[in-house]
């Protein structure tokens, strides 16, 4: 009789996240040298695919906490990749090229700042340089299709970033962070449109009261029909759904409440 094999196989935990770093520790060795030929660069770019394949190969196999995490890393590895890549490239053999484990960690500031904004400002830069930067150098000729082709370009990879970790993490296969970043971010175009061209506004335009409610009163109906689209994988997550689910938790609160109240 003929076997059947699970592919990917189940791994322990610590043997997964192990294989999972070991393109990593390949992309730094292979780092450690200017890239002068094509086939130095070409084993670059199948690390890069293969660091970012692994967790799109386990999804949905381990507990989502995990798995969040994993993406997390992952996406981080990715795109600090590619930026060392796309600035390296045919860097002479004589020429001193940065090291690619401090670009790991270039973006921890030197000032105090707010956490939250310290934790995400590694993955806001490397969507600025991988998108925005180089499409709006490549329009020089034209600076306004520039800016919003990079406009779009942050929000569609922005979207495929949730996506992926939506995928990873919760194995929801959906385009629904897409669609979301894309609808926000051609609305942010068209509004700037509108509020450059037609109300002749400048950048040192101090919104007044009136203004900033008929703003609100504007994109709060959007924000509440569009939140949804961006909700959805976080409340159907494993980790996610039980804390989200209140009426389930309103209920036993109740229940305990009520236990309490009679054995007193």
């Amino acid at each position: 009789m003929s076997q059947t094999y699970d592919f990917p196989p189940t791994l322990n935990p610590l043997v997964y996240i192990t294989i999972f770093h070991v393109p990593l520790l390949a992309f730094i060795f292979l780092s450690l040298k200017p890239i002068a030929c094509k086939s130095h660069a070409c084993a670059l770019c199948i690390i890069i695919f293969v660091q970012i394949l692994i967790p799109f190969l386990y999804h949905g196999i381990y507990e989502s906490q995990m798995n969040l995490t994993i993406a997390l890393l992952a996406m981080l590895y990715t795109s600090k990749m590619m930026i060392w890549l796309k600035k390296n490239y045919q860097s002479s053999i004589d020429s001193k090229i940065p090291s690619f484990t401090a670009s790991l960690f270039n973006w921890r500031p030197n000032v105090v700042k707010i956490p939250d904004e310290s934790r995400h400002q590694k993955y806001i830069d490397s969507i600025n340089e991988l998108g925005y930067l180089p499409i709006r150098s490549y329009f020089k000729h034209n600076k306004t299709l520039g800016q919003v082709l990079g406009i779009c370009s942050v929000f569609l990879i922005s979207g495929l970033f949730h996506d992926y970790i939506a995928i990873v993490a919760f194995n929801h296969f959906s385009l629904d962070y897409v669609v979301f970043f894309l609808f926000h971010g051609i609305l942010l175009i068209l509004w700037e449109a509108i509020e450059g061209k037609i109300l002749g506004r400048g950048k040192d335009f101090k919104d007044n009261f009136g203004s900033k409610v008929f703003k609100m009163a504007l994109f709060l109906p959007i924000a509440i029909f569009t939140t949804p689209l961006f909700a959805e994988p976080y409340v159907n997550g494993i980790d996610f759904h039980s804390h989200l689910n209140i009426c389930t938790n309103l209920t036993k609160w109740t229940n305990k409440k009520i236990f309490l109240c009679n054995t007193q």
